[in-house]
């Protein structure tokens, strides 16, 4: 294993791309996928539209649905994790009992998935008490992989210091992490009423969580967590300069290596990434750092199956770094899914 820890060195001249899914996309691996258990559900129903993240319903989900779709796009494992919020609906009491439930069923679920499921589960990250239980309770269960975390949690970001003991024990445990995007509270965009949150809202979020993560110093104080980000580094290789540059003016003291911090994460590439995005991500990102995600059941399936194909032939990528890509950064992320 190379000292970058993913398979393989830098990156290459690139080639041309390569073939389309079927036949010749057989053996990906999807990072970015999800599961709607009943208790998700039946939260998300009984939550206020206020806490439903913008979404105006819930796709149908079944493990059938799930792994024709991955047959489609010659998906071989994938990762699995709840949608946002999570299980942030608004009762930080209920928020142990509920991720719980939810991890309990999602076990069983990816139990039957004849090992091409694995679970990346939740936790009640309002009360690091919670969430440190839940993590020694998932934790060695075969089924579960690594762990969701959420991009704030009612407006506490990552690197808050009421998470550090929950950072520590996931550096401890050398776990992997999805950092999926959920809305930033009480955001209004001029000119638009209510946009739905992932138009806008989630890869803002994104970035202002992974930023938290940098220069709050929780990423270098726990190096053990492999910290996956989504859709491409969201809006992350356009505003890295700037960060990079301001933060040293505007926080003086603070010597923080804010590109080398993001060379160092991993990204998934879920979501409409070409033929502008990777294009950026590839500026700031490691290129063997790239993992496939498709978010399904949450983006069209005829998209899904299009983007699929894009990724596939793109001419940003050389054979080496579209192996990577596809399968072998999530293999080593995710070896028991790899072995599948």
């Amino acid at each position: 294993m190379a000292a970058s820890g993913v398979p393989g060195g830098g990156r290459s001249a690139a080639a041309p791309g390569g073939p389309g899914p079927g036949q010749h996309g057989a053996g990906w691996i999807d990072v970015h996928a999800h599961l709607v258990p009943p208790s998700f559900d039946r939260a998300w129903h009984s939550a206020p539209p206020s806490r439903r993240d913008g979404m105006p319903g819930l796709p149908k989900w079944s493990l059938d649905t799930a792994l024709a779709d991955m047959d489609r796009t010659g998906v071989r494992a994938a990762a699995v994790s709840v949608p946002s919020p999570g299980v942030n609906f608004g009762d930080p009491r209920g928020a142990a009992d509920l991720a719980r439930r939810i991890n309990s069923e999602s076990a069983g679920i990816v139990a039957g998935s004849g090992g091409r499921l694995g679970l990346l589960a939740c936790l009640p990250l309002t009360d690091a008490d919670a969430a440190l239980a839940e993590i020694a309770e998932t934790a060695d269960l075969p089924e579960v992989h690594g762990y969701v975390l959420f991009t704030n949690h009612d407006g506490r970001y990552p690197g808050d210091p009421a998470f550090r003991p929950v950072l520590a024990e996931l550096a401890r445990r050398n776990a992997t992490v999805l950092l999926h995007p959920t809305s930033a509270p009480a955001v209004e965009v001029p000119g638009v009423r209510r946009p739905p949150s992932a138009l806008l809202e989630f890869p803002f979020d994104t970035t202002r969580a992974v930023i938290d993560l940098v220069l709050s110093g929780s990423l270098a104080e726990f190096p053990g967590i492999r910290w996956i980000v989504p859709h491409a580094g969201a809006t992350l290789g356009v505003l890295a300069d700037r960060v990079d540059a301001l933060a040293a003016a505007m926080l003086p003291g603070r010597r923080t290596d804010v590109l080398g911090a993001l060379r160092s994460l991993y990204y998934d590439l879920s979501g409409p990434v070409l033929p502008r995005q990777l294009e950026t991500l590839l500026r700031i990102a490691d290129p063997l750092r790239l993992l496939y995600g498709t978010d399904l059941p949450f983006f069209p399936r005829d998209l899904v199956y299009r983007w699929h194909d894009e990724l596939a032939r793109t001419e940003l990528l050389d054979g080496r770094q579209r192996r990577a890509a596809t399968r072998e950064t999530a293999a080593f992320l995710f070896p028991r899914l790899g072995a599948a």
